[in-house]
């Protein structure tokens, strides 16, 4: 399981493209999002999120529910 670095929740990697799951390519490094706005949340400041846990942002991105 993948784990989105900007809200915390998990993906799987195995349905992920037939999922439509968001996916970006950095430092030879694939990162799965759960929806576009994590993705371009993530583009904007890659390091911001890699350095920090992941789910850090969770409850600021997608309320107050569990990851």
């Amino acid at each position: 399981m993948a784990v989105d670095p900007v809200c915390g929740m998990t993906i799987d990697e195995s349905t992920a493209e037939e999922m439509g799951i968001e996916t970006v390519q950095y430092r030879g490094t694939t990162y799965y999002f759960c929806c576009p706005y994590c993705r371009k949340q993530f583009e904007q400041d890659p390091e911001r999120y890699i350095k920090q846990a992941p789910g850090t942002h969770h409850d600021a991105i997608h309320g107050d529910g569990p990851a």
